[in-house]
């Protein structure tokens, strides 16, 4: 009983609805969770011996991509929600654009950590020697690389452990090995999560949602696109309805000439009927939900041969 009432609830729902609800819920969340992650990541003391940190310009348009998603997915909630077409309008305007930011951003970070690799040794030791020249929080600086030895196994530089006090156990193993090569792997334990996240995980839900609902994002946008001038609007979307009107026009009008007796309320009739042509005109055809897109149209009352012949 109580599964049947479960699918009662779920069928009742537009399957429109339930994707966007869907989608844009796990992409809010993800993106508060990889939010969360990326800060407590990049405020760790030993990102300091990388060319990369929480205002590096990559991570700045990182964020603000984030930022314009969570914008676009609340868009999107709240205009099912409230059924206001602008909203959703903004949703798929944006949504495309995204999922282009996200392969523009994916390449621009896999030149970035290429970059990371190749020149990794010659940057780590210019910020040894630089802090090592003008002394600038030894303290601090010994504590990151004694912590990156006990925790990575690896020996520092001769130059940090003579201005660093301490044992440097891993230095006196015949095998011992240098820091960049562990503290390269250490950085990337720390970032692939987050690449993880932000392009395994929200792009692809990105995707889905526009393929699954690519015909309803394309008639939004359409009817963007001829908002300026309804006339090509009418006809791109409205050829057959045109043509059902016009006939629909033309046996009211002859109906009506045929039964001159009753005039007056033949005039009334056509005038009805040309409202209700123009209300379908301004009416948008666009419908939310993919499976409700027969159009209904109001039944014209017409005069029978029968029923005239009747009032006469």
């Amino acid at each position: 009983m109580v599964i049947k009432q479960f699918n009662a609830k779920i069928g009742s729902v537009p399957w429109y609805r339930a994707w966007i609800y869907t989608i844009n819920g796990l992409l809010i969340f993800f993106q508060l969770v990889f939010i969360i992650l990326t800060y407590t990541t990049l405020n760790q003391v030993r990102f300091n011996l990388f060319p990369l940190d929480i205002m590096d310009i990559s991570v700045i348009a990182t964020y603000a991509g984030i930022g314009v998603q969570f914008f676009t997915s609340t868009c999107g909630i709240i205009g099912v929600i409230c059924s206001n077409r602008n909203l959703i309008r903004i949703y798929w305007v944006f949504m495309i654009p995204l999922i282009a930011f996200d392969f523009i951003s994916a390449i621009i970070w896999a030149f970035k950590f290429n970059f990371i690799h190749r020149d990794f040794s010659s940057y780590v030791n210019n910020v040894i020697d630089d802090v090592l020249q003008h002394q600038r929080n030894i303290t601090g600086f010994c504590g990151v690389f004694k912590d990156v030895h006990d925790e990575l196994l690896c020996c520092p530089k001769l130059s940090i452990r003579k201005a660093c006090r301490g044992v440097w156990e891993q230095c006196r193993s015949e095998n011992r090995q240098e820091c960049i090569v562990p503290l390269l792997q250490w950085l990337h334990s720390q970032i692939d999560p987050l690449a993880g996240i932000l392009f395994f995980l929200l792009t692809p839900l990105k995707m889905t949602v526009v393929f699954v609902l690519r015909e309803d994002m394309m008639e939004l946008l359409t009817e963007i696109i001829y908002r300026g001038n309804p006339g090509l609007y009418n006809k791109h979307w409205l050829s057959d309805d045109c043509d059902e009107e016009e006939s629909m026009i033309n046996s009211s009008s002859q109906s009506s000439s045929g039964h001159s007796s009753n005039g007056r309320h033949d005039k009334d009739s056509e005038r009805s009927t040309t409202l209700q042509i123009q209300t379908l005109n301004r009416e948008p055809r666009i419908i939310m939900n993919p499976q409700a897109r027969i159009i209904k149209k109001p039944k014209i009352s017409k005069d029978t041969p029968s029923s005239s012949s009747t009032s006469e």
